[in-house]
């Protein structure tokens, strides 16, 4: 493995990514030359798609980070509140139309250049790996960026049950396309799509059981919420801390963080709120950490307020009042 940055963005390169192309080269192994061009052009290829993703997450707050690896390419997020599903949409559109838009216009011009079989070769090499892998991209299997974009969609129809939605359209998406590329000899094209399938049915069975897992938190919580109410921090903080580290759900996660943190007011335990907000801020994000801040100037802690709206500034600027 290797790593270097393209400007502010780290990008980490593992051996299996070369492995990956030189497999997909492998009817070219007789001329070098042409694995080569192959696998230059697949990294330059991958490397600019998951760049499209990390400018787009960066342009609505995100600090991205790239890894290429044997299934292709991975943009994750090192800091930042979480997006709405309609500007995911965006996120993941961005990656495949950066192929899309370089070897569309190279497929287009093609015919009429004049090139020598190597130079054919490759240019036709370059047209796949931008313009086919792109479209390929677009297919509605998670976690392809077609899937992506399909479970964004649904949850913007159906917040709760979007993604397993999205989750068995994949698994059928997945099927057809496997056997397809099994009937028209794309074997290794057949295995990825049929580990695809495996993956998102492997996935509804976890989430399932998370929600089974997820009840007596949650029923936790709703003591949690009774104990703030009745101004008992102590035990808010009891119940509520190891429900933080157990669950698997977003939204309970920062109800679990809330309540911590108001507790931990409740009891005059300064220091332990600080760490909280300071720790979890992007998750709680600016409406709150407002909130936070007014309820410190209400308990007559002026210092802390000034430090919360400073992570409320970080954040975006909501007014505390």
């Amino acid at each position: 493995m290797f790593t270097f940055r393209i400007g502010t963005i780290p990008v980490q390169v593992h051996g299996s990514f070369f492995l990956t192309m030189l497999l997909f080269s492998a009817g070219s192994l007789r001329n070098p030359a042409m694995v080569v061009g192959w696998i230059v052009a697949a990294f330059v290829a991958v490397l600019m798609h998951e760049l499209g993703h990390a400018y787009a997450g960066r342009f609505f707050g995100l600090t991205p980070a790239i890894q290429l690896h044997g299934m292709g390419g991975l943009t994750t997020w090192l800091a930042g509140k979480r997006i709405s599903p309609g500007k995911q949409i965006i996120v993941s559109l961005a990656g495949p139309l950066v192929g899309i838009a370089v070897g569309l216009p190279l497929f287009l011009a093609a015919p009429s250049m004049k090139l020598s079989a190597m130079q054919a070769g490759l240019v036709s090499a370059i047209v796949f790996v931008n313009l086919g892998w792109g479209v390929l991209n677009l297919l509605p299997i998670l976690p392809l960026d077609g899937g992506n974009i399909m479970s964004s969609f649904f949850q913007l129809v159906s917040p709760k049950r979007g993604e397993t939605v999205a989750r068995f359209v994949s698994i059928f998406v997945a099927v057809v396309a496997a056997a397809y590329a099994v009937y028209v000899g794309w074997i290794f094209a057949g295995m990825l799509a049929f580990l695809y399938g495996v993956r998102n049915f492997q996935a509804i069975r976890a989430g399932r059981k998370a929600e089974v897992e997820e009840v007596p938190l949650a029923a936790a919580m709703a003591e949690a919420y009774a104990a703030l109410e009745r101004e008992d921090g102590a035990t808010a903080i009891r119940i509520a801390e190891p429900v933080l580290l157990k669950t698997s759900s977003n939204e309970l996660k920062i109800t679990a963080i809330r309540v911590l943190a108001y507790a931990r007011m409740l009891e005059g335990q300064w220091g332990h709120v600080m760490a909280i907000l300071e720790r979890f801020s992007p998750i709680i994000g600016p409406e709150d950490l407002g909130k936070f801040e007014r309820t410190a100037e209400e308990m007559g802690r002026p210092d802390e307020a000034k430090r919360i709206r400073a992570l409320r500034d970080a954040e975006g600027a909501v007014p505390a009042a």
